[in-house]
């Protein structure tokens, strides 16, 4: 395990600092911790032909909610002594492209099951391995790990 370095704490879906097994482990033994978000135009685009407005994979509501939640964050991470970094890009390029200029030795962010974000996930976590940085990404927006219950169900009962 890495000591007395630095964290990269990326936030996804789990926008809170309580209950966050990713935000605990990024936490521990490491002398600053970076919280991130990135905000990903595949989800944001605009799209004037979607059925409503906001893109076409998040409508305005969600679009409204996300942003007020990343506020929320922001506010219970100042109450820290920290602040959430915003940024906006494919999140595979801004994250490995954080990962290459701090002194990161963790990565930390919660599992997703997305086809979408595993293959993100698969390139982010390759880079990272390749460099020596010790990634977690436990499953905690979920009661259970869904790969898991497959497994012991067997593919023949889907």
């Amino acid at each position: 395990m890495s000591t007395g370095s630095g964290s990269l704490m990326w936030f996804r879906k789990g926008l809170r600092i309580h209950d966050n097994p990713a935000l605990e482990h990024a936490s521990k033994a490491s002398n600053f911790l970076y919280p991130v978000f990135v905000i990903d135009p595949h989800y944001m685009k605009p799209d004037p032909t979607a059925p409503s407005p906001g893109s076409s994979r998040a409508g305005l509501n969600r679009i409204r909610f996300l942003l007020q939640s990343l506020v929320d964050l922001d506010l219970s991470l100042k109450k820290l002594g920290s602040r959430l970094l915003v940024l906006k890009g494919d999140p595979g390029e801004v994250i490995v492209r954080c990962l290459k200029e701090w002194d990161v030795k963790k990565l930390c962010f919660e599992y997703d099951t997305e086809p979408y974000y595993q293959a993100l996930d698969g390139k982010i976590k390759g880079f990272a391995s390749a460099v020596g940085i010790e990634v977690y990404s436990p499953v905690s927006h979920t009661l259970f790990n869904p790969a898991e219950i497959i497994q012991k169900m067997g593919e023949g009962h889907l």
